[in-house]
């Protein structure tokens, strides 16, 4: 997916949020929640930044995709490679963000209390939760015309210009310049630095997929040569 559909993906995630917040949340009566509020507010917008943000994600990235997805077209499949850290980053940002939100908009440290800490963990679990899932029941798809990442994936993306890295989409097979396999990382790398995909391979599979990448014209280098 390139950066422009991403900027759209994260556009329409984030106004689905905003409108959430914006027309249904003050219908709702909160102050019969009495002094749950303080308690249940703070879930109810982790929910929308962390869930409902993630799932209208994972959504646009099934629609945009599903065009691609033609089971006809698949020779094989492999996972993503098991490294969550750049997930991770996104992901723990949003959820640091919302925690630390009462402190900056009061700049009162007293807003942290045992309770909005212990709520933290909870909301990490659930991001390792959604991690979990993404990393497991999304495959790299080689099909007839192109690399395809698909599946379970809600994993949050905040495009800033970044390069691609292993994001939901699909691939041609001329916007990729070259290949590497180290340690049954198999690493695709696109032209014009717009980043890598990067899945795990057995060492059985190594030499079929790389006469495969091969007979599409992709060429293998060292990992000193990268």
């Amino acid at each position: 997916m390139n950066n422009t559909k991403r900027s759209i993906n994260f556009v329409v995630a984030f106004m689905s949020v905003i409108s959430i917040l914006t027309f249904i949340i003050p219908n709702i009566n909160l102050e019969a929640l009495g002094e749950n509020m303080e308690i249940i507010f703070p879930n109810v917008l982790f929910f929308l930044f962390v869930i409902v943000f993630s799932f209208v994600q994972f959504v646009f990235r099934n629609l945009i995709t599903s065009k691609h997805y033609i089971k006809d077209k698949i020779f094989f499949s492999i996972t993503l490679k098991p490294s969550r850290l750049y997930s991770r980053m996104i992901s723990y940002f949003v959820v640091i963000t919302l925690f630390l939100w009462p402190v900056i908009a009061s700049k009162k440290f007293s807003n942290v209390t045992l309770e909005s800490m212990l709520n933290l963990l909870i909301w990490a679990l659930v991001v390792e939760i959604l991690l979990y899932i993404s990393y497991k029941y999304t495959k790299i798809y080689f099909m007839t015309d192109g690399i395809l990442v698909r599946g379970l994936d809600f994993r949050i993306d905040i495009p800033l210009n970044d390069g691609i890295s292993n994001h939901s989409g699909f691939y041609s097979y001329y916007d990729i310049q070259k290949y590497t396999v180290d340690n049954n990382s198999l690493k695709l790398i696109l032209y014009n630095s717009r980043g890598i995909i990067e899945g795990h391979i057995n060492d059985e599979r190594i030499k079929p997929v790389a006469a495969f990448l091969e007979s599409k014209e992709i060429k293998y280098v060292n990992r000193d040569n990268l």
